[in-house]
């Protein structure tokens, strides 16, 4: 008896302790975010100066190599998707009234057949500046991210230079020289491993995307095929959510067939490259179930908005691991894992 209320208060306590660092990092949310972000870039560049000291050089001379090719492919990308956002915007007008004149054309095609349709009560219902907005939105974003954010990048450097020299740092503060960090560098291997990947993925499937609607013509390119590359790290809906700008651009600038074909691309790169492709190559890397993916990118979103969304995979790896190594929690690493063998129907 005693025991078993024990254990009751220790669950509750836990739960409490949950519940607190939520709200926590719920209300922190303005400093937390552009750590965890500075975080993200740093280990997209950890690889790069993994590999730059294995060939011989000192360690900050690989950290300021890759922090000098870091920036100058982010300013190139950037200039490139700002050039196209600016020629996008001066093209939105022309495919807003295109866009109303073929639904006019549509009403008057079903009310000739019989068809009767009420007029939209608000002139704003079919405006389509409001689907296309959250493509400049994002784009834009993730632009002022990687390139006019200095703390982000000032956070990243720092961050480099620090994980040269965190494990001995670690081993002296924990007062044991030969103290075992393997459970922190699984968690970095899995973590960098599975964001390295996604970001290898993403860049094909932006890249092929961008390739397939230059040669169907539509418009703005460069522009989708980056829209494609950020969305691709929001699990399950990124890619339906890159889809829709192109598509109705296609459909106000070339037709139903441009419009078609935009749609074909995102729909057979997507298919061949996250259904063929990724899971070849990410093999056990993520360890999570696809429900778990699911409620992860609502949970972090909820939580932290757009950054959330592109980090709710590792963020929710970097769970598990944890779980997976904290003795008591073990159990509810295995609920996050992916599904089982189905139970045998009697």
């Amino acid at each position: 008896m005693e025991a078993t209320r024990k254990d009751s208060l220790r669950s509750l306590a836990t739960w409490a302790l949950v519940i607190i660092i939520i709200a926590g990092l719920k209300l922190s949310r303005e400093l937390v975010v552009p750590i965890v972000f500075a975080a993200f870039l740093a280990i997209l560049c950890l690889p790069v100066v993994t590999l730059l000291r294995r060939r011989g050089l000192p360690a900050w001379l690989a950290i300021v190599l890759t922090l000098v090719l870091m920036i100058g492919l982010v300013g190139l990308v950037g200039v490139v998707v700002v050039d196209s956002m600016s020629e996008f915007a001066r093209d939105l007008p022309a495919y807003q009234a295109r866009l109303d004149g073929m639904i006019a054309d549509l009403r008057l095609w079903l009310e000739k057949r019989g068809v009767e349709l009420s007029p939209p009560k608000e002139p704003e219902a079919l405006d389509f500046k409001v689907i296309f907005g959250y493509a400049r939105t994002v784009a834009g974003t993730a632009v002022n991210a990687f390139s006019a954010v200095a703390l982000v990048l000032l956070m990243s450097i720092f961050m480099l230079f620090e994980s040269v020299g965190l494990p001995n740092k670690l081993r002296r503060t924990m007062g044991d020289p030969d103290a075992d960090l393997s459970q922190g560098h699984e968690i970095l291997k899995q973590v960098y491993g599975y964001v390295g990947v996604k970001t290898v993925i993403s860049a094909m499937t932006g890249l092929l995307f961008g390739i397939a609607l230059t040669i169907i013509g539509v418009p703005n390119a460069v522009l989708w095929g980056f829209l494609a590359f950020i969305l691709n790290y929001i699990p399950n809906i990124g890619s339906v959510l890159s889809a829709i700008p192109p598509i109705l651009v296609g459909l106000a600038a070339g037709g139903m067939s441009m419009a078609l074909g935009a749609l074909a691309a995102n729909v057979v790169i997507n298919q061949v490259i996250g259904n063929v492709i990724e899971p070849k190559v990410t093999g056990d890397r993520l360890g999570l179930s696809a429900l778990v993916v699911f409620l992860s990118l609502v949970f972090w979103s909820w939580l932290w908005g757009p950054v959330g969304m592109f980090l709710s995979v590792p963020l929710t790896m970097v769970v598990e691991i944890l779980l997976e190594n904290s003795g008591d929690l073990k159990r509810w690493a295995d609920l996050l894992g992916p599904a089982g063998d189905p139970e045998p129907v009697s």
